[in-house]
């Protein structure tokens, strides 16, 4: 009788173990944000430096930028240069999608 009770045991607690190790943990991908730097008149700019708390690139020579592998979340983007007046922008980063045109 004290073996059938631990076998049933034993196995109750290999079918929980294997039922918890089949339950997926779900992990955000990572998403991305791009855009232009342009200024007032719409000239694209090269050389901002566009940034948020985790990534920093700077604009190419038509403007255009890219951050990737960033968190899913609201963050803000930081843009520089030393001619102009820094701009901040608070943006929603989204799992697994590019956020473009910023």
């Amino acid at each position: 009788m004290k073996n059938i009770r631990y076998i049933a045991i034993v196995i109750s607690l290999i079918v929980l173990v294997a039922h918890l190790g089949c339950m997926s943990t779900k992990v955000a991908s990572p998403g991305a944000i791009s855009g232009t730097v342009t200024d007032v008149s719409g000239n694209s700019l090269s050389g901002v430096t566009v940034s948020t708390t985790e990534a920093e690139t700077v604009s190419d020579v038509y403007g255009k930028w890219m951050l990737k592998s960033l968190k899913p979340q609201i963050t803000e983007v930081m843009a520089k240069h030393e001619k102009y007046q820094s701009q901040s922008l608070k943006i929603e980063v989204v799992s697994g999608q590019t956020i473009d045109n910023v």
